[in-house]
């Protein structure tokens, strides 16, 4: 089974916008080597020698080691940039691209942008969080959670083929990887396809003949207690099998992942009434404005359907760019392009509470099950070792989806379009106020 889905069966995507953003991720695997060594350790040494001459070589002298510390850290790059190259290898396969390709090939080389290769490095990173034995522990009370759910609102053997349940934003798939291999049909989407590409390959084309191991916490120099624990690393682990022999009806066939934006995607009318589940993990947030994602897992629940959500609230969109000074905090937080709300007409956003969101589920046509926040705060891609801890109190919550009545009726589909106030004539007015109210400003501030 493959979950690369940028084309149809391997075939590159004719949309110029899918396409380029497919070769831009391609080739930021492919640079990822280059530049983490260039960024993490090759300007920290002109750094270090750029120091006094009498400061530099009493660093570089034991028992500091200075340049012993630089080299250990290109050894982690090292060992991560198997994972990259391992990544694009699958990737292009798929893709029937070549790796060095001729004036008679596509070229798909030399366009990802500086964004792009972050998500590389945060792609690979998260792989420490979902498929590692020690960044379970970041994941395990939430899955504990969803599971108990869901064994308790969701029948796994209803219709057909049983319960099928929804995870938007699966990231690397830790988590919809477990859904999966339960009694229940599990659908996975995601706008990243760097992060497609990670889960394809960590599921479906990694045989761990030799381990791969990342090295999540090696470009961060800050609030380090020691070289070996910044340079540490951690074995991925093997995938479990997906469709054992006691869940012969889960297939590969009746699970699929789609790639591109949840909103428009599952708030059509092909997907309305479709899911008897939707789980949403660290993912809410992501939200430019919350209500078209609650519109959406409306739209695309069946009624009587369950929402089952677990995440903080570090609204994406609220000064994301000057807020993310940290690692930890710059792995959670997606890039605009990335779960962005950015569509034509919608260009405002709004943070709630989590009591705000809350009322606003209930709101718009769901009843609250559950609802708590979890004991024990958690990180993300969070180096238990560091001085510096950055936890997140996470939100979970079970929603029901009532009945449609006239009151708690939404138009399925993307809502961006809809007008704001009642008429035309009415928007006029607004806007006369407004201009108005800023001619009356300007004049008292003369």
């Amino acid at each position: 089974m493959s979950t690369l889905t940028s084309g149809e069966d391997g075939q590159i995507p004719s949309d110029p916008v899918r396409r380029r953003a497919l070769f831009r991720a391609l080739d930021s695997f492919r640079l990822y080597r280059k530049q983490a060594h260039f960024n993490v350790t090759h300007q920290r040494r002109q750094k270090f020698y750029a120091l006094p001459q009498e400061h530099w070589k009493r660093l570089a002298n034991p028992p500091f080691s200075i340049l012993a510390k630089f080299d250990a850290v290109d050894d982690a790059i090292d060992e991560n940039s198997k994972i990259a190259n391992a990544i694009l290898k699958t990737a292009l396969k798929f893709y029937g691209l070549k790796a060095s390709p001729t004036e008679a090939d596509i070229d798909w080389r030399d366009c990802a942008t500086p964004s792009d290769l972050d998500k590389a490095r945060s792609t690979i990173n998260q792989l420490y969080r979902d498929w590692t034995e020690a960044g379970q522990s970041e994941i395990v009370d939430i899955c504990d959670k969803i599971f108990a759910a869901l064994e308790e609102y969701c029948d796994p053997y209803s219709g057909h083929f049983g319960s099928r349940i929804l995870v938007p934003g699966f990231g690397v798939g830790g988590i919809l990887d477990s859904l999966r291999r339960s009694k229940f049909i599990v659908d996975g989407n995601e706008t990243s396809i760097h992060q497609i590409m990670c889960y394809d390959w960590v599921r479906n084309c990694n045989n761990f003949d030799t381990p791969f191991v990342v090295h999540p916490f090696a470009y961060n120099f800050s609030n380090n207690l020691t070289v070996e624990q910044q340079t540490s690393g951690f074995s991925i682990c093997q995938p479990e099998p997906m469709f054992g022999s006691e869940n012969k009806r889960n297939s590969s066939k009746n699970n699929t992942i789609s790639e591109g934006d949840f909103v428009t995607l599952y708030g059509s009318k092909a997907k309305a009434d479709t899911y008897d589940a939707v789980v949403t993990v660290f993912f809410i947030d992501t939200a430019q404005d919350v209500m078209q994602y609650v519109e959406t897992v409306r739209n695309c629940l069946k009624t009587g359907g369950v929402w089952i959500n677990a995440g903080p609230l570090l609204w994406h969109h609220e000064n994301s760019k000057s807020r993310a000074s940290n690692t930890a905090v710059r792995d959670h937080l997606r890039s605009d392009n990335d779960h962005g709300d950015y569509r034509e007409g919608n260009t405002g956003s709004v943070e709630l509470t989590e009591e705000e969101v809350c009322l606003l589920v209930e709101d718009m046509g769901f009843t609250l099950k559950e609802r708590e926040i979890l004991g024990s705060p958690t990180g993300y891609v969070q180096n238990p070792d560091s001085m510096f801890q950055s936890l997140y109190k996470i939100s979970y919550w079970v929603a029901r989806k009532k009945e449609e009545t006239a009151e708690t009726s939404v138009t399925p589909g993307p809502q961006w379009k809809r007008k704001v106030h009642d008429t035309d004539e009415d928007d006029e007015a607004r806007q006369a106020k407004t201009v108005k109210r800023r001619v009356s400003l300007t004049t008292s501030k003369d």
